[in-house]
């Protein structure tokens, strides 16, 4: 009798130890699934660079410590969730801190819409919950992310949640009207937390009752999803309707409402109606199945054969429901594959090395700069980032032709009021136009709020300019973010001991180029500016190459040649490649000389304008038809440069 005993409890004990098994393979599964999310954000989308993305990334929000800073969200409904979300997205700074973050949020969204799909009765549709990290790994492919929205979402899921689990234990004990008064409960909490994100709660839990057959409860819910946030939202906070409804959703901007113009936004739409959809499907499906079908029939059924899509369709289900590991096999199969295809379709590497060479610039990582700029766009900040790059690795004027070119990059005013890519207006501070620079700052700072990238730049101005107040100011906010805050203490430390930093190289290199007279230099053709630099201090080495780049660029060779005196005084030694080559193209072109003042031109660069010269008369001097030709030879040139207007292209 006791081996038998045994033998039954060992039998019972592997038998639920199997039934375990499907659950213990599927929570290994999902976390292999979220490393791998985790790691794609971290190595391949490089989240950090929407923190760096220096305007392009709408409505980034910021945040400050204290509580002057907390305290206006309190005065709001959805004003938590932004606190949040403005916390979260400065994680954003580093690359594993913004893909933690996402991945969490991934992880939270997923796991409570599985526990809602379940207590719905909808275990079916359980791979629903994947389109949450799905959808935020094509929005992050695409360097955008709602973290007011996404966080709202999490905050409201967690609440449906919880309000399903006390609920199902009060519908035991037949307390109908306790879940009334616990979803009032809720539903204030959730909608002064989140606003927008309230109507996803409020519809979560309307359908989990309607699904149950409970319709008092359930269209109660739904009524209240519009009542609470017009009471409470309208009528009690005293904010206007769209504010009240539309908080913290996708459709939400600092500006007010704004239409989903782009994919990030309609994708992030998208995933607030994931679940209500679901839920309506279900809602559907059990209709179509069983309403209009009394008892009898019903019975009756299961004596006959069934035939048709809805036969089908179950016995499929029986037989993949009754094959746990094959069902859980399949299941991440196809997970992988659309995770995969997400991937592939969402990742856009030109747009990723576009923002990559604004955040090496921002950090003055030249040689990252070069490296990365062959797959960005041919953007006019682009080949701002890398004429600066090119001129303090001192190759300017040796290899910039190697690179695509274009006149107005060489300079950009702000002028076009286009305050995207901020890090294109460190070149008027590194020429010494600090007052046009700290104007456009000034914009920026307008146009998208207080980012710490721009804080720092104005503080950094203001002590360019000896404007001591003024940068304490920046320094002082500064000071109250998460991670630059030990940056701007520093500085204000500095300050106390050495009121005009004087020993600080990179605020010394700037004031000593920095225009002394104030000249309105601010919409002046590149060529003035960069003349009256020169004027100011003849030792501005970065203004004269530009300067004489600028001339390249436009083809001005007389001017060109007139400033070529300048060299002995700025320590040049021999013509740099690019020199030699427009002097050349000028000799050639007006059959003058030129005064070369003590220097030589290379063998070399006069046997190539040669060739260059010979290959392009071989084709009748037909300028298209010699045109591959010559790119391939010399399209890193200025020979080239100056017959087609084209750089860049030598391959």
């Amino acid at each position: 009798m006791s081996n038998r005993s045994h033998q039954s409890v060992g039998k019972t004990a592997r038998i639920a130890a199997l039934r375990r098994l499907p659950n213990l393979v599927g929570c290994a599964g999902s976390a292999v699934f979220f490393c791998l999310f985790f790691a794609y954000l971290w190595r391949i989308v490089d989240v950090r660079l929407i923190y760096y993305a220096a305007g392009m990334v709408s409505d980034f929000p910021v945040f400050f410590r204290g509580e002057a800073f907390f305290r206006p969200f309190l005065f709001y409904p959805g004003g938590l969730a932004e606190y949040v979300g403005a916390f979260l997205a400065q994680w954003f700074a580093f690359s594993w801190g913004g893909a933690l973050v996402v991945t969490l949020q991934a992880w939270l969204l997923a796991a409570c819409a599985g526990a809602v799909l379940d207590a719905a009765g909808a275990s079916g549709l359980r791979w629903v919950r994947f389109i949450f990290p799905l959808g935020l790994l094509v929005v992050c492919s695409h360097y955008a992310y709602h973290f007011a929205a996404v966080t709202a979402m999490s905050i409201a899921l967690m609440a449906a949640c919880v309000y399903i689990a006390v609920a199902q234990r009060l519908h035991r004990c037949d307390r109908h009207a306790g879940c009334a008064v616990l979803f009032a409960a809720l539903s204030l909490a959730v909608y002064y937390a989140t606003a927008g994100g309230y109507l996803l709660f409020a519809v979560i839990c309307a359908g989990y009752e309607l699904l149950h057959g409970r319709w008092r409860l359930g269209l109660t819910s739904l009524a209240l999803a519009v009542a609470v946030p017009y009471v409470v939202g309208v009528l009690v906070f005293r904010v206007s309707e769209e504010m009240a409804f539309f908080v913290a959703l996708p459709l939400w901007s600092r500006t007010g409402f704004a239409p989903p113009r782009d994919v990030p936004t309609v994708l992030s739409l998208g995933l607030v109606l994931a679940l209500p959809v679901a839920l309506c499907a279900a809602g559907l499906w059990r209709l179509a199945t069983h309403r209009g079908c009394g008892s009898e029939p019903a019975r009756k059924s299961k004596k006959t054969k069934q035939r048709g899509p809805v036969a089908l369709v179950r016995s499929v289900r029986s037989w993949y429901g009754h094959r746990p590991v094959g069902r859980w096999a399949v299941g991440a199969t196809m997970l992988l594959a659309a995770a995969a295809g997400a991937a592939m379709l969402s990742y856009d590497g030109v747009r990723k090395a576009t923002f990559q060479v604004h955040c090496f610039a921002c950090g003055r990582m030249w040689s990252e700069v070069l490296q990365i700029a062959r797959g960005a766009s041919r953007s006019v900040s682009t080949m701002n980032a890398v004429n600066r790059a090119l001129y303090y690795t001192g190759r300017l004027g040796s290899e910039m032709f190697a690179w695509p070119q274009h006149a107005d990059a060489m300079l950009v005013s702000g002028q076009d009021q286009d305050m995207t890519f901020w890090t294109k207006f460190d070149t008027q501070m590194d020429l010494g136009l600090i007052n046009a620079a700290h104007k456009n700052y000034t914009e920026c700072l307008e146009v998208y709020g207080a980012h710490p990238l721009i804080l720092e730049r104005l503080a950094l101005a203001n002590l360019a300019k000896g404007n001591i107040g003024g940068a304490r100011i920046y320094l002082g906010a500064l000071s109250k973010t998460l991670f630059q805050g030990r940056w701007a203490e520093n500085c204000l430390a500095r300050l106390a001991s050495d009121p005009t930093l004087a020993g600080d190289d990179q605020i010394a290199q700037w004031r000593s180029v920095h225009m002394g007279q104030d000249v309105p230099t601010i919409f002046a053709p590149t060529e003035v500016q960069l003349q009256m630099l020169l004027k100011e201090n003849e030792r501005n080495r970065m203004a004269f190459e530009y300067l004489m780049s600028t001339y390249m660029l436009t083809r001005q060779l007389e001017k060109f040649a007139a400033h070529l005196d300048r060299l002995d005084a700025l320590g040049y030694g021999a013509f740099p490649r690019h020199y030699e080559e427009a002097i050349l193209v000028y000799a050639y072109a007006t059959q003058r000389s030129v005064f070369l003042h003590g220097r030589q031109i290379e063998p070399q660069t006069r046997q190539r304008i040669e060739q260059f010269s010979q290959t392009f008369n071989r084709h009748n001097k037909d300028r298209q038809a010699a045109l591959r030709e010559l790119a391939a030879g010399y399209g890193d040139s200025y020979f080239f440069f100056n017959l087609y207007g084209l750089s860049g292209v030598k391959r």
